[in-house]
């Protein structure tokens, strides 16, 4: 079940590392871009990503993470959070 979960999110990820998710809340704010992709839906894209990020960390036994596993999770943590 885990790899089949990981599967999943690793196929569902976007070109940049993202995962898209469509907002279902009704707009009350006025919308403000925060730099994260995915236009109006940035907010619930970025925190979808977020956990799919986590998940996926939590997956990798400390034997494999190697270098380039370290430097795509802080990629990935620059992408949320890039100031």
């Amino acid at each position: 079940m885990v790899q089949l979960s990981n599967r999943f999110l690793m196929q569902s990820q976007l070109g940049d590392g993202s995962c898209f998710v469509t907002s279902r809340a009704i707009p009350l704010q006025p919308h403000f871009e925060s730099g994260f992709p995915r236009e109006r839906d940035q907010f619930i894209s970025a925190a979808a990503t977020n956990w799919a990020t986590m998940a996926l960390s939590l997956a990798i036994r400390p034997s494999d993470f190697t270098f380039v596993s370290f430097v795509f999770f802080v990629s990935l943590v620059l992408l949320l959070y890039p100031e």
